[in-house]
């Protein structure tokens, strides 16, 4: 297993001016600041300008959130540790 790869795509995305995220509703802007990693908002601040409901766009990050933390816990630690989820 590649041990520095991680999940990372290599995709960048330019900044996100801070007006546009300060757009954000507090919930959104407060799931960033508490995130396990740091991540863009450019997908919360589009769906947002998009219409999506707040409770939508919370509920599509945290399953991200879960993905991304079982991911790099299994690369890092192993089918183990708690936050690798059960094996497949």
């Amino acid at each position: 297993m590649d041990q520095t790869a991680g999940g990372w795509s290599g995709r960048r995305v330019p900044a996100v001016p801070w007006d546009e995220f300060d757009s954000l509703p507090l919930p959104l802007r407060r799931s960033f600041k508490f995130a396990p990693y740091n991540y863009t908002p450019i997908l919360a601040i589009e769906a947002y300008a998009r219409g999506e409901s707040v409770e939508n766009i919370l509920r599509v990050r945290r399953a991200r959130d879960i993905v991304n933390v079982r991911r790099e816990a299994l690369r890092l630690y192993g089918p183990t540790h708690p936050q690798a989820g059960r094996p497949r």
